[in-house]
């Protein structure tokens, strides 16, 4: 059948009697599924499959196995830089969440103080309205009273104003 297989006499020795047990071709014929799948061992008969083909093919089994191992180290340290990258944004939405919260609140502040102001120039607007109707109560013959009355207004507010604010600064509604 074209395959030699192993002589048991004193003198003769195989080719391959320097590789280990493991590494020996089998004398059997391999199955006929296999032949013509380009493997060396398998599409050869034992006796062709010299040491140096053997040896070429173990270093191409280590060089791939050398390649899978470098890959898979490969994948690891990618898999650490992605969870780093993971971590990182995740620290950067928090502080980007932070800016955007403290910059909302001193806008809220600022809506506080105008609204305020806004309440305070209504009381305004209401008292001028009063002295503003053209009602003859003798107030305004007197040669000082439009001062005086500008004057009280604008305490008012001052005093309404600042009430106000430092009820809301107490509640915690302004800093």
């Amino acid at each position: 059948n074209g395959e030699t297989a192993y002589h048991t006499s004193p003198g003769l020795r195989p080719a391959t009697s320097h590789l280990s047990a493991s590494e020996r071709p089998s004398a059997a014929p391999s199955p006929a599924g296999n032949r013509g799948s380009g493997d060396l061992a398998e599409d050869r008969p034992a006796s062709l499959v010299t040491p140096d083909m053997r040896l070429k093919a173990l270093r191409t089994v280590r060089l791939v196995a050398d390649v899978l191992e470098l890959a898979l180290r490969n994948a690891v340290q990618v898999k650490a830089k992605i969870s780093r990258l993971d971590r990182t944004i995740t620290g950067a939405e928090a502080l980007l969440r932070l800016h955007l919260d403290l910059a909302r609140n001193e806008m809220l502040q600022l809506e506080m103080l105008l609204t305020i102001g806004t309440f305070c120039g209504g009381i305004g607007a209401v008292i001028v309205g009063v002295f503003g109707m053209n009602l003859h109560s003798h107030i305004e013959d007197h040669p000082s009273m439009f001062y005086v009355v500008v004057l009280l207004t604008v305490m008012l507010l001052a005093v309404i104003f600042f009430s106000v604010w430092l009820f809301a600064h107490r509640r915690g509604l302004l800093k």
